[in-house]
């Protein structure tokens, strides 16, 4: 019986990274981790790195294949966890640099390539900021890897939104709620990932 009550005691403090809307809940936007779409980039990126996070701009960077950004997609900020900023900065420089002058020497090389870049940006990873669009909160940032999409949810439903909460489409990885200011809350499934969209899943599509 003590062992129970220890770990689900760790659950619940685990869990503490669910920042509550504070306020009437019609008024305030969906906030977690102090982070909400009230806020420009700019101060996404300030309260980040804050939090000791030091972020990147980097709208190259891509871990399917090293090729320039879309002309129509948002400018990405990685914001990593390093005690050595400027090396890591670096030697991530020098990697993806590395995998991109691989490819364009043979490019069926660069679906499977990339590994010394992709699993050095994974180990360090926490957030991911699409300018004005998205963020994507990895769950070793939120501490909610070591819990199931299930339970993430529940405490989400619990602490910050009670939603509706459902799929955009019916083969989606993702479950998503709007929030009071329409913007998008929602959990990757497999990733564990919270994402925090400006806009809703369904204003997105583009004909």
């Amino acid at each position: 019986m003590k062992a129970k009550t220890l770990q689900n005691a760790s659950f619940w403090t685990a869990l503490i990274f669910f920042q509550a809307v504070s306020g009437p809940a019609a008024a305030e936007p969906i906030s977690i981790k102090g982070i909400d779409w009230s806020m420009s980039t700019t101060e996404i990126l300030a309260a980040l790195e804050s939090d000791g996070l030091t972020c990147l701009r980097r709208p190259t960077w891509n871990t399917l294949t090293p090729n320039s950004a879309d002309a129509g997609e948002p400018t990405k900020y990685f914001c990593i966890d390093t005690d050595t900023p400027v090396e890591t900065e670096r030697s991530l420089d020098h990697a993806f640099e590395s995998w991109r002058a691989e490819c364009q020497l043979d490019r069926s090389s660069c679906w499977s390539g990339g590994d010394s870049f992709k699993n050095q940006l994974e180990r360090l990873l926490r957030v991911t900021v699409h300018d004005d669009d998205r963020v994507i909160l990895d769950c070793s940032y939120t501490n909610s890897c070591g819990f199931g999409p299930n339970d993430i949810l529940h405490e989400l439903q619990r602490r910050v939104h009670p939603g509706p909460w459902e799929k955009p489409t019916e083969d989606s990885f993702i479950i998503c709620t709007t929030g009071p200011i329409n913007e998008a809350l929602c959990v990757h499934w497999h990733s564990k990932a919270i994402l925090l969209f400006k806009q809703p899943i369904t204003s997105r599509m583009d004909f």
